[in-house]
């Protein structure tokens, strides 16, 4: 089993255990906060992933800190990723932690990319549009990318759909080198 899927499957097992309990929000929010406090206290990640620390001593270390802060389940799932050596991926589990809520309330990210900042009214207008494509509530996060002629890029659900004057351009760029090689093709073929 590759890393990816081993990822998908142990976030998986977590996110059952997070149904049954009726705890999915609150095991993200578990996640998130340790992944935050990992980002703030970078010698707390360097304890956690040192050879020299037993696993006992991270154990320990870890129900001592949050013992009343994150729940058993989540920290037994941290202990898990400690002996195993999966902490670093800790960032990833959250995603695909999201991404497992997100299926099950019927929701998609839209990764909404253009040239200069949205009007509430036009990202609206995209959402909607997208919510009938697809059917599903749109959660979009806009960002600025200044390379874009004009129009706007949009990755949902693993796909581009790109509706920019460049991509236009490239488009009928392509086109046209078709078209001068068949032509081309042509002229020596009745040479």
């Amino acid at each position: 089993m590759n890393k990816d899927a081993l990822l998908v499957k142990i976030t998986e097992g977590l996110y059952a255990s997070a149904i049954t309990k009726h705890s999915v929000v609150l095991y993200r929010e578990n996640l998130r906060f340790f992944s935050w406090i990992l980002k703030k206290n970078p010698e707390l990640f360097t304890f956690l992933n040192s050879p020299f620390n037993t696993l006992k001593d991270k154990e320990l270390a870890l129900d001592n800190v949050f013992d009343d802060v994150i729940v058993s389940e989540v920290r037994l799932f941290i202990k898990m990723l400690l002996k195993n050596k999966m902490l670093s991926n800790l960032h990833q589990i959250r995603k695909i932690y999201d991404e497992l809520i997100d299926r099950d309330e019927n929701i998609l990210e839209a990764k909404i990319y253009t040239p200069f900042k949205l009007s509430d009214k036009q990202l609206a207008a995209i959402k909607e549009s997208l919510h009938k494509k697809t059917n599903k509530q749109i959660v979009a996060k806009e960002y600025i990318d200044k390379s874009l002629i004009a129009g706007l890029k949009i990755i949902i659900d693993g796909t581009l759909y790109e509706y920019s004057i460049s991509s236009q351009l490239d488009t009928i760029k392509n086109k046209l080198i078709d078209e001068i090689g068949k032509n081309e093709q042509e002229e020596v073929s009745n040479g």
